[in-house]
């Protein structure tokens, strides 16, 4: 906070801001200074615990930062073993030499993984896509998550069947795996399509449509990939108007739960 005055904050309070804060009286202003609901400071510390981690593993080389990361995450378990026993296990310790787990495939008859089609957007980024020329496109990112999707809602405020006609082939897949496939939509733009609705209803999604076209304005474009593996993603699509030019974004969000 290097430009420290007047204007809402939102953070907690360590020893160097408390000294700071002391020190507003002299520059005639006063800081505003509530509780923090016991409820939020799982996710409140865990944020501060993160930043902090970050910036020490920032300051090592980076061909030290694996052996340091795996030092730290002992000590982080050490610490809270100390406070909470039951709470940090030390199996959750990293292990040498620092890997992800990307997938868990299964196998195929000749004992080889069968691939699973991931998008190229990495599932824990959130980013923002205008299918720029250095960007992965939405739709191919889009037909990725479904191969993935454990279950996949979709809201829009119109269906053509231009729109969904090359995903038809992956929403099938999907559906006669079992998987559910919930789709909400609207006919007051008058741009909804019979054709496509019967083509989902017919792969065997679950289709709402709103035909309220005096106080329904929903205009929302929005696609929710969950998985039973808690690396659930979704696209929200939205638009802006400048002039005569239209804009189309959509921005990947990805929700680990």
């Amino acid at each position: 906070m290097a430009d420290f005055g007047p204007g809402l904050y939102d953070q907690l309070i360590d020893e160097l801001l408390s000294d700071r804060l002391d020190a507003l009286a002299h520059q005639r202003l006063a800081a505003d200074i509530q509780d923090v609901d016991p409820a939020e400071l799982p996710d409140r510390l865990g944020e501060v615990l993160g930043r902090w981690a970050h910036d020490a593993l920032s300051a090592v080389g980076s061909d030290q930062r694996a052996e340091a990361a795996i030092e730290l995450s002992k000590a982080v378990l050490g610490a809270i073993a100390g406070l909470q026993p039951d709470a940090a296990p030390t199996a959750h310790a990293l292990v040498a030499p620092v890997q992800r787990l990307a997938a868990i495939e299964a196998l195929a008859p000749t004992d080889k993984p069968i691939p699973i089609r991931r998008p190229l957007t990495p599932l824990r980024d959130t980013v923002l896509m205008t299918n720029a020329r250095d960007q992965p496109a939405v739709g191919r990112e889009i037909e990725a998550e479904i191969d993935s999707a454990d279950r996949i809602d979709l809201v829009l405020a119109f269906i053509r069947w231009t729109g969904i006609r090359e995903l038809l082939p992956h929403l099938r897949r999907h559906v006669e795996a079992g998987k559910p496939l919930r789709i909400i939509t609207t006919t007051y733009t008058g741009s909804t399509e019979l054709r496509a609705l019967e083509a989902l209803a017919a792969l065997g999604a679950e289709v709402r449509v709103s035909y309220d076209t005096s106080t329904t304005r929903l205009h929302a474009k929005a696609w929710l990939f969950q998985r039973s593996s808690g690396f659930s993603t979704v696209y929200i699509g939205w638009k802006t108007i400048l002039n005569t030019l239209t804009i189309h974004y959509g921005e990947r969000i990805t929700n680990h739960l």
